[in-house]
């Protein structure tokens, strides 16, 4: 089963795109804390960039505002391409909800 949650603040609002195919997307920017303290005894932060896909896309360029903090689900995509006889792979998260805890 392929699942991912995250929660975090926004970092960078998402602006609507629109790719080579006439699809909309918009990507969104968050600081996620990771769920447990390094050597220091502090909790570090993840920097993770969701993207989301047309309706979805819409809806959170239209309800989200600076500093929110936002709960994603979603899932990870999996990316395999070929260059120069080197086979390359990379990772999207996408995200599938979500909900808006605080302005």
């Amino acid at each position: 089963m392929n699942n991912i949650q995250l929660s975090g603040k926004v970092m960078e609002m998402p602006v609507i795109k629109t790719n080579e195919n006439g699809n909309t997307y918009a990507n969104v920017t968050i600081a996620a804390k990771r769920t447990f303290k390094n050597f220091q005894g502090e909790f570090e932060t993840d920097i993770v960039i969701v993207r989301f896909w047309k309706r979805m896309a819409e809806e959170l360029c239209e309800e989200l505002t600076d500093d929110a903090y936002i709960e994603i689900k979603g899932r990870i995509q999996s990316m395999v391409n070929e260059r120069n006889g080197v086979t390359y792979y990379n990772y999207m998260i996408v995200g599938e909800s979500f909900n808006i805890v605080s302005p």
